[in-house]
C-alpha cells in the first residue's frame, strides 16, 4: 500500500514539473544561478571530402560521406543570451567509393552563440573554431591527419524542468586536414559537413 501511495505522489509531482511550459520555466530561470551546463548529444553528418595526393587513391575515394558522432562538453550561459561551451565530438564516417575507406575523428571545438527567448523553445545562432586528429583508413592502408576549421550552426532549446532542457542542433563545418603518416596516398583532404544533433543538457 505504501508502494502504491509513493509511486502516485512521485507521478503527481513528476507531472505538475513537466506540466510546466518552456516559456514559463525560461522566465523564472535565475540569470546567476544554474547558468553552469552539461551538454550531450548524438549527431549525424552528411559530408563532401576533396582530396590531394596519389591520383589512382584519390580516385578510389569518392566525395560522399555519411557517418554519426557523439557529442559532449560543458558550457557557461552569460545573462541567458550568450552561451561559451567547449565541446568534444566522436566522429565515425563511411565513404561511398571504390576503396570501402572510413574515418573518424576526435575533435575538440570552442563555440559562442547568442540564444533568443521563444514560447516554443529557445533559438540559438552560433560559430566556433574546432581543432581535429583524424584517421583514414582503407583495406589495407592507414594514415594519420590533423585538422582545424570552423563551424556554424542554429541551435534549438527547450526548458523540461529549471535543471533540464532537450536540444537539438543544425550544424556546418568545414575542415582541412593534412597528414602526419601513413601510407593511403592521400597527403591532404578537405571536408564540408553538415550535422543534425539531438541531446539533453543538464543545468548546475
Amino acid at each position: 500500500m505504501l508502494n502504491v501511495v509513493f509511486a502516485v505522489a512521485v507521478l503527481c509531482f513528476g507531472s505538475s514539473v513537466f506540466a510546466q511550459s518552456h516559456s514559463s520555466i525560461d522566465s523564472t530561470r535565475s540569470t546567476f544561478n544554474r547558468n553552469v551546463f552539461f551538454d550531450q548529444s548524438l549527431v549525424g553528418f552528411n559530408s563532401s571530402l576533396n582530396f590531394s595526393g596519389d591520383s589512382a587513391a584519390v580516385n578510389q575515394m569518392g566525395k560522399g560521406w555519411t557517418g554519426f558522432g557523439i557529442r559532449d562538453g560543458f558550457g557557461l550561459e552569460l545573462y541567458k543570451f550568450i552561451h561559451l561551451s567547449i565541446l568534444h565530438t566522436h566522429v565515425d564516417q563511411e565513404g561511398k567509393g571504390e576503396a570501402n575507406a572510413s574515418f573518424e575523428a576526435n575533435e575538440l571545438s570552442g563555440n559562442l552563440s547568442f540564444n533568443f527567448a521563444s514560447p516554443i523553445g529557445n533559438l540559438g545562432f552560433g560559430a566556433g573554431i574546432v581543432a581535429s586528429r583524424a584517421s583514414l583508413q582503407t583495406v589495407e592502408k592507414s594514415s594519420r591527419y590533423s585538422g582545424s576549421g570552423q563551424l556554424e550552426n542554429i541551435s534549438w532549446n527547450y526548458f523540461m524542468t529549471p535543471s533540464f532542457s532537450l536540444t537539438s542542433k543544425v550544424e556546418r563545418a568545414h575542415m582541412t586536414y593534412h597528414q602526419g603518416s601513413g601510407n593511403t596516398g592521400i597527403s591532404k583532404f578537405t571536408s564540408n559537413r553538415t550535422g543534425m544533433a539531438l541531446g539533453f543538457k543538464i543545468w548546475l
